[in-house]
């Protein structure tokens, strides 16, 4: 009986299943002539007839009764009585512990298993054995897969959840290797460069480091990221045994390392140590459960522990000393899912229960067993197995004896396909609990790995369906083609033994990438259609494969010789994806592989296919076709995308090759010019100068320089930069009357700073005008000075008369006024002076120029300054009645 005291009230008494297969042969009597003779055949079968005619004389009443017949075929047959006599024969027996669907142990049929093999049953367990023999894996070419290695000693290797392969060596470099055979290089830093590496532990989603120097580095994620130094566990020697939680399953979310210690063991993570203070050690294994709720700790004597995580509780113990088959030291030490431990040894496997209960497997050679989120997988030379704790739904249905409700739906289902009436009868007794036997012959449904039984439980939960009112099929439809896909993948020429649980855990999307990356193409892509999936990542990955593995045909010799073949591949990708549908595929992805693949052709073409220009410029500049990446920038609109082109460009070739590709894009890439303009003339004038210099733009370069002189406070810098702007006006025929104005320019500004020399620096006469200049000059006493800039600059005397009476105004010198009005003849008239004077608040002043003004403005004008007898005076004199009204 079982150790376990549930269990044994649970199974019924009949445990063990004995499978025999029999030959049952009747003979009906047939009435003959006693003198006839039977016929005879030399066959295999003669020893089976002459039993039977032995049974048959035996139970006849003849004369012949109780003797044997020496030749049947000399003697004749008395007459048969009106009987029937039947033979069976057992060809082959069975004797099986466990469940019937699953023996879990067999024997040879020669007798009952003894006690002892009931007690080595761990409760509720089975096994799946997977045959591995040659070419089980048609899919991918094992023998021709290998990576060269270059890079020092190896001190681990392991796997990704994306099925990545990891390796690490001594100096901190690590590479990731995808399935066909491309890596990529990453390093863990100039600490595990300097110090090296002596250990690691390789997660799915990262990987912690032992240096030399005894730390700790932690990598989170395969994005190559820098490593994070964990807490200092503060020892000098390397521990007898580490492992680690990963992050996911660790309640804290943060990677914890624990490390073997003496008799203790350090739990260590990014923030501190903490010794756990136990005295069991030291220990040769530690193994966290895929939960990372539980850890197997084996003692140096060969002790087994199960502990929590947390040391507080202890779950179970036994010692592997007992294990007599065992020889040599322990090989691995894992978790069989989050319910028991597996224990190997060269050749043996021993699966240890929660109640101590243990099951041996035996093998032929050394084995590897890797720990799985529902079980354990044991890898050895010629079989692969696989052990996980048997399924409650399918526990609870097909356990003998069995009185659930998902039983007794299983059993009126069978019922109903032989058309017993009890089938009713068994539906109505569990009618309150039907919905929750459906869903319970689903479930076990998917934990079935064969589809004669997938295909019997589904027909059982669709047979109690049809009893219920109101039931949602969304659970039965999904089984449905989640069977479909596992028994698809689980083919021997797919070779991805799957669980449901696993399924599930991982996605339906993860296990398409697992069929992309073995080029399972055909296969990914009908199920992403069966599943609704978008076949975008399938598309992409097997344009690039087409794209490594066609290869292009040379056409020509020498200088005409052209590679063709690249318009095959171009159209064979485009009209797939039109087909299938692979509407957010970027060509520009597709397009790279095939530049890196040497293809540059083939990857322009593809290109074009593209509708996004953000997605084709950057390629194209990558692939150094310049003029096309401005062209496709321009044509997209994208402003700020036309930059990024012209900016690159600018970078990275010479300045006269990055203005003649601009140049002589002409119509097309003139909007490229303008906003070229637009950033120089804001950001790097030195580039737009050298712009239009290169393009013979003169007007625009003597702009540029007038608005550089501007700018600028250095008087030799604004001089040198309008006599550049003369320059560049002077080239173009066109604009002789700028070049001329630039070269009086020229003049004002060499005679600006005679000036500023003659007033000792204390006046600025640097860029102003020649009217500023004029009425500083006038201001400051160099009256001289003024009437020269007048004569060379060609002042009118009008201007300057102007001029001179609001310079004199302001410096309230009237008398200097009164003499300059007098020098001779105003050309500007002496209202001017009137006017001037009033508006500046000298109205007593302006009276003086009245009577030099024309005569019929004398009364107006004294009326402005105020003087309204002198008007009225002056309309008497003149007779003008209006004016004095």
């Amino acid at each position: 009986m079982p150790r376990s005291p549930a269990l044994a009230q649970e199974i019924a008494s009949d445990a063990t299943i004995s499978l025999s297969i029999l030959r049952r042969v009747s003979v009906t009597e047939q009435i003959v002539s006693p003198s006839s003779s039977p016929t005879t055949h030399s066959s295999v079968f003669d020893p089976l007839r002459n039993k039977l005619l032995r049974c048959i004389g035996r139970g006849g009443q003849s004369n012949v009764k109780g003797k044997k017949p020496r030749r049947l075929q000399d003697k004749p047959l008395p007459p048969l009585p009106n009987r029937t006599f039947t033979d069976i024969t057992t060809l082959q027996s069975t004797i099986s512990t466990g469940f019937p669907k699953r023996p879990r142990l067999q024997f040879d049929g020669r007798g009952h298993p003894s006690l002892e093999k009931y007690a080595a049953l761990p409760d509720g367990l089975s096994q799946n054995k997977i045959l591995v023999p040659k070419g089980i894996f048609p899919s991918t070419d094992l023998a021709g897969l290998s990576v060269k290695w270059d890079q020092g000693r190896i001190i681990r290797f392991g796997w990704t959840a994306d099925e990545r392969l990891v390796v690490v060596n001594e100096e901190g470099v690590y590479r990731l290797y995808d399935l066909q055979g491309d890596y990529q290089q990453y390093s863990l830093g100039n600490e595990a460069a300097e110090v090296g590496l002596i250990n690691a532990r390789i997660q799915d989603n990262g990987l912690v480091a032992m240096t030399g120097a005894m730390s700790l580095l932690e990598v989170k994620g395969w994005e190559g990221g820098r490593p994070l130094t964990l807490a200092s566990p503060g020892f000098t020697e390397p521990p007898h045994v580490w492992s680690v939680i990963p992050p996911d399953v660790n309640i804290s979310r943060h990677v914890e390392v624990l490390l073997s210690v003496d008799s203790t063991i350090l739990s260590v993570d990014n923030l501190e140590v903490v010794d756990q203070r136990i005295s069991r050690g030291p220990f040769t294994h530690i193994s966290p459960s895929p939960n990372g709720k539980a850890l197997a700790l084996l003692t140096f004597s060969g002790l087994l522990w199960a502990v929590s995580t947390d040391f507080q509780r202890s779950m179970a113990e036994f010692d592997t000393n007992t294990i007599h088959e065992a020889e040599g030291p322990v090989r691995q030490v894992e978790w069989c899912g989050n319910d028991a431990i597996l224990v190997t040894w060269d050749t043996l496997v021993v699966l240890v229960g929660p109640y101590g209960d243990t099951l041996k497997f035996i093998h032929s050679g050394p084995t590897f067993a890797v720990t799985e989120s529902d079980g354990v997988r044991i890898m050895g030379p010629d079989v692969c197995d696989l052990i996980q704790k048997v399924p409650k739904s399918s526990l609870s249905i097909f356990r003998p004896g069995s009185t659930t409700p998902s039983a007794i739906l299983y059993t009126a289902w069978e019922s109903f396909t032989q058309r017993l009436p009890k089938a009713d009868e068994s539906i109505r007794s569990i009618r309150p609990d039907l919905a929750t036997a459906v869903d319970e012959c689903i479930d076990a449904a998917g934990q079935e790995w064969e589809p004669f039984w997938q295909r019997r439980l589904l027909n059982a939960a669709k047979f109690g369906r049809g009893f219920l009112d109101l039931y949602n099929p969304t659970d039965f439809i999904n089984m449905g083609q989640t069977l479909k896909v596992l028994n698809a993948v689980r083919f021997y020429e797919i070779g991805i033994p799957l669980t449901y649980s696993q399924y599930i855990y991982a996605s339906p999307s993860q296990l398409v990438k697992r069929l992309t990356s073995r080029n399972l193409h055909l296969l990914a892509l009908r199920i992403s259609s069966f599943l609704s999936l978008k076949p975008d990542s399938v598309l992409k990955h097997w344009a690039t494969a087409k794209i490594l593995r066609s290869r292009p045909t040379t056409t020509g010799t020498g200088k005409d010789a052209e590679l063709s073949g690249d318009d095959d591949v171009c159209k064979l990708i485009v009209q797939k994806f039109e087909q299938l549908g692979g509407d957010d595929v970027s060509y520009a992805d597709i397009a790279k592989k095939a530049w890196e693949a040497g293809r540059s052709g083939l990857a322009t073409k593809l290109l074009d296919h593209d509708t996004k220009a953000s997605d084709q410029v950057p390629l194209l500049l990558a692939m150094k076709e310049d003029r096309l990446a401005l062209e496709k920038a321009v044509d997209s609109g994208n402003t700020d995308l036309v930059y990024h082109v012209l900016l690159h460009l600018h970078k990275r070739l010479t300045i006269g090759d990055f203005f003649r590709l601009i140049e002589s894009g002409g119509p097309k890439l003139a909007s490229a010019s303008r906003l070229l303009e637009v950033y120089a003339r804001e950001q790097n004038r030195e580039m737009l100068r050298d712009f239009y210099y290169s393009d013979d733009r003169w007007v625009e370069s003597a702009v540029l320089s007038l608005d550089e002189a501007a700018r600028l406070k250095d008087q030799n810098s604004r001089l040198a930069a309008v006599k550049a702007a003369q320059k560049f006006f002077g080239d173009d025929k066109d604009r002789a009357f700028e070049a001329r104005m630039m070269e009086e320019s020229v003049r004002l500004l060499t005679f600006q700073q005679q000036l500023e020399k003659e007033a000792d620096g204390k006046v600025e006469f640097f860029g102003t005008s020649v009217n500023e200049t004029i009425r500083l000059c006038i201001l400051n006493g160099l009256s001289r000075r003024a009437d020269k800039v007048k004569s060379d600059f060609k002042v009118p005397d009008k201007r300057f008369w102007y001029l001179k009476l609001h310079a004199l105004t302001t410096l309230g010198d009237f008398e200097a006024l009164e003499d300059f009005s007098k020098s001779k003849r105003s050309p500007i008239g002496y209202e001017a002076f009137v006017r001037h004077l009033v508006d500046t608040g000298h109205s007593r002043e302006a009276v003086g120029y009245v009577p030099r003004c024309d005569g019929p403005k004398r009364a107006e004008m004294y009326v402005l300054c105020g003087d309204w007898r002198l008007a009225g005076s002056t309309c008497k004199e003149r007779g003008d009645k209006k004016g004095l009204e």
